[in-house]
Parts: C-alpha cells; structure tokens; sequence
C-alpha cells in the first residue's frame, strides 16, 4: 500500500468542508482515518475470506457506509475486529436476503408450474368434451 500524502499532524489545518458547507465534524474525520487506516486491510480480508474480489470490494464498500451512516462513531479500542464483525453481519443479512429471495422465486415458479397444470388440465377437458 502507497505512503498516505496526508499529513496527520497537519490534520487540523486542512480546509475540509461537508455536504452543508461548514467545517467538518469530528465523526467524518474519525471515520475518514478509520477508512484510510483499515480499509486495505479489511478488503485483503474479505478477499480472502470470500475468493472474489468484486464481492469484497461491496462488502468492505458496505461496510464503511454502514459505519459512516453512524451518528455516534465508538471509540474503537480494537477497530479491525468492529469492522470484522460489521462486515461479518452484513454478509449474514446478505445470505438471509438470498434465502428469502429464493424461496419467494421458488414459491412463484411453482405457482405458475401449477397454473399451466390447471390451464392445460381444463383445456384438454374443454376440447374433448
């Protein structure tokens, strides 16, 4: 990973500005050194954890969104293991969508696997008579 161009002890000196204009708050700083900190980390992670790249990179995407979107960031005393087991929490509701997902799917194609059975079923019954 390439040395970060960002000073840190210049950190209160840069002109950083929010969506609303005014300077920005300590929870977007806080989560802006969480991200450049571990980020690279998280994603080699999950990487490897998940064998594909593309997922890895949602996850760890995901992840840093859920933490941002935070009111009150924690004070992380072990920041790698919360971001473990954020990202380990989304791809738990990442699985339970898939099954719900799939069971909704198998529900409506075996509707129409019977609607066809009815149809076909009336049809001949029609035509004979």
């Amino acid at each position: 990973m390439p040395p970060s161009v960002f000073n840190r002890d210049e950190e209160s000196a840069l002109p950083s500005v929010n969506i609303a204009g005014t300077s920005t708050d300590t929870h977007t700083v806080a989560v802006d050194a969480l991200y450049r900190d571990h980020h690279h980390w998280l994603y080699a992670w999950l990487r490897k954890k998940l064998n594909c790249q593309h997922q890895a990179a949602d996850v760890a995407h995901d992840t840093f969104t859920c933490i941002f979107a935070l009111s009150n960031l924690p004070c992380l005393q072990e920041p790698r293991a919360y971001l473990v087991t954020t990202a380990k929490r989304l791809l738990i509701d990442q699985v339970r969508k898939q099954r719900i997902e799939q069971a909704y799917l198998a529900e409506l194609a075996q509707a129409a696997h019977t609607m066809r059975d009815l149809c076909t079923t009336t049809t001949l019954k029609q035509w004979i008579e």
